[in-house]
């Protein structure tokens, strides 16, 4: 093998590694340390109901949506086809998560054995990761949105769409 050869052997193997380390990175949750700090001021509330939503509903195998019940401007109490008493601190808790949505609608949790999402129709989406992988998909699979994912900590995820 001739030393030309040899170099352009071991340039192609360089650029071959360089490009998948860059898909592999590429394709890893984003942090944006703005966000983070935006939902550590929330994390308190999402906290207190997703151990409420996982500890009541979180062990059926089947999905649970539930409907955010809201009378002036405020969250009621829970809906998946009848209504669902919940106490006074997890409709307060309910309440301190609204503004993390920056304005977009926060109208449902919906509850599967990987996730516990919680969204509405907006650009917005926050998860709870059951599994501890990053969601790949916003609403349900295979929905044909490619939202930005956002790695929060403690297996929570922002998801962000961009519908333009």
């Amino acid at each position: 093998m001739s030393k030309k050869t040899l170099i352009f052997s071991i340039a192609i193997l360089i650029v071959t590694v360089l490009i998948t380390s860059l898909v592999i990175v590429s394709n890893l949750p984003g942090q944006d340390k703005q966000e983070t700090d935006k939902f550590q001021r929330y994390k308190p509330g999402f906290e207190k109901v997703n151990r409420y939503i996982i500890e009541t509903y979180g062990n059926d195998s089947a999905q649970n949506t539930f409907y955010l019940d809201k009378q002036i401007l405020q969250i009621v109490g829970l809906n998946d086809g009848e209504k669902t008493a919940v106490n006074e601190e997890i409709k307060a808790s309910l309440n301190s998560i609204v503004p993390a949505f920056d304005g977009y609608d926060f109208s449902f949790i919906k509850v599967s054995p990987e996730r516990v999402s919680y969204g509405g129709e907006g650009y917005r989406m926050y998860v709870y990761s059951r599994n501890g992988k990053a969601p790949s998909y916003f609403y349900y699979e295979g929905d044909g949105m490619k939202p930005e994912v956002y790695k929060l900590g403690d297996n929570w995820y922002l998801l962000k769409v961009n519908y333009i």
